[in-house]
């Protein structure tokens, strides 16, 4: 399997994060020495100490998302180790965050973080949440998972008809994964397809084949992403 990501985009998400993070505490620290030392510029102290609290917060944002060892892209590349060479993933490459394209066409992975039951019942989507290790009893509806599947496959096909319109009639299908270690998943048949992580590889190998990007295709667009815009990792 061929594997590419878009390293400069996760290395400078990871420096804005650590900037931001870092520069947020730098500027609380400089807004509490002028309180101690100056107590009547309350009025710069208060705006100060905001801008610093917010830059701080969003910069942990990024870290959690962009410098962890559990990242999306890096736990989707775990789980699909070992897929032999007609399949290519790709991560902030294709207009969606995931795509892999193999036998099956182009897949959109659309990366959950629920913790929890999961369940597809009468259309919808239910979430009961745990707690102490056990479901708690209090099913919730999971919004916004339709529309966030829908919107990347939506993405995803505009990008590769841009990129190979002799293709353009190739079918684009979401696939819900989902990442947390505990959470379990009871949605057979659902809408879109949903999987955990630890079952995608079984998953995608299973799946029906329809006509997508060759791997003549893959080449010509994985060619448009050179180092060191975009990494190759080996499989």
């Amino acid at each position: 399997m061929r594997r590419y990501t878009h390293e400069r985009l996760v290395r400078r998400n990871t420096l804005l994060g650590k900037v931001l993070s870092f520069g947020g505490i730098g500027i609380l620290v400089v807004a509490l020495i002028v309180s101690l030392t100056r107590p009547t510029a309350i009025g710069l102290v208060l705006p100060v100490s905001l801008i610093g609290m917010v830059a701080s917060q969003i910069g942990t944002i990024f870290l959690t998302r962009w410098n962890r060892r559990d990242r999306a892209d890096l736990m989707i590349d775990e789980a699909l180790k070992g897929l032999d060479g007609r399949f290519a993933l790709f991560h902030y490459l294709l207009g969606t965050p995931h795509v892999l394209i193999g036998p099956a066409g182009a897949v959109a992975l659309v990366p959950r973080s629920e913790v929890g039951l999961i369940e597809h019942a009468d259309d919808r989507w239910w979430i009961t949440r745990y707690r102490r290790g056990q479901p708690d009893g209090k099913r919730r509806e999971l919004v916004g998972l339709e529309q966030e599947a829908e919107s990347a496959a939506r993405a995803l096909e505009r990008r590769l008809e841009r990129a190979i319109p002799e293709h353009a009639e190739g079918r684009v299908t979401p696939v819900a994964v989902f990442l947390a270690e505990n959470t379990r998943l009871e949605a057979e048949g659902s809408s879109p397809a949903a999987v955990h992580v630890k079952k995608l590889k079984e998953f995608v190998r299973k799946m029906p084949r329809h006509p997508g990007p060759s791997e003549a295709d893959v080449d010509r667009m994985a060619e448009r992403f050179p180092p060191p815009l975009a990494g190759r990792r080996p499989s």
